[in-house]
């Protein structure tokens, strides 16, 4: 395993990522720790001091990542809409409301409170969302595109704290709703 480990450092730099993540959700901040995020990804504390030098860094690992999926998910879900008017918003409504293992991490508690607590994380969202927008100026820029937007983020918090329970096929319903808005 070690050979294997030594040949894909990405494999396990992941795997540390996943790990961390999986701690995070399950026992919040007071539960991630070094020793902790090691352990489950079978890796010594020093092997992830090579890939994360403190739990800082680990965390700001953990951020891009998360970053880094929601973009990957984004860019398929423009590739796969042929209709330009309102493309990036329905991928932002897609990936908010998406029920993939790689992105249960937008429905943590603890990741959420920690861009809520973290200033730094909080710019980097608003320079992602910014530039994004920049980026897609010529096709997101109505109103409507920003309602929309809007509501999806409260309609992910909604489900994340629970405040107003709607069943699935509700949600669905309203998402869909919310996407045709991007076309007029």
């Amino acid at each position: 395993m070690n050979a294997i480990r030594k040949k894909q450092p990405e494999v396990v730099r992941l795997a540390l990522l996943k790990e961390a993540l999986r701690i995070l959700q399950f026992n919040g901040m007071q539960g991630l720790t070094l020793e902790a995020v090691a352990k489950q990804a079978g890796v010594s504390k020093g092997g992830l001091l090579h890939h994360f030098p403190s739990k800082q860094a680990l965390i700001e690992g953990m951020v891009s990542h998360v970053f880094e999926t929601i973009e990957v998910q984004i860019d398929k879900s423009l590739q796969s809409d042929t209709v330009a008017q309102g493309r990036f918003t329905r991928a932002y409504v897609d990936v908010l409301n998406m029920e993939d293992e790689d992105m249960e991490y937008l429905n943590s508690i603890p990741l959420t409170t920690l861009m809520f607590e973290d200033e730094l994380i909080r710019q980097r969202w608003r320079e992602w969302l910014a530039g994004q927008l920049k980026k897609h100026a010529a096709t997101d820029s109505s109103e409507n595109t920003r309602l929309v937007r809007l509501a999806a983020d409260g309609l992910w918090l909604s489900g994340l704290l629970q405040y107003d329970e709607i069943s699935r096929e509700q949600q669905h319903q309203l998402i869909e709703k919310l996407k045709r808005m991007t076309l007029e």
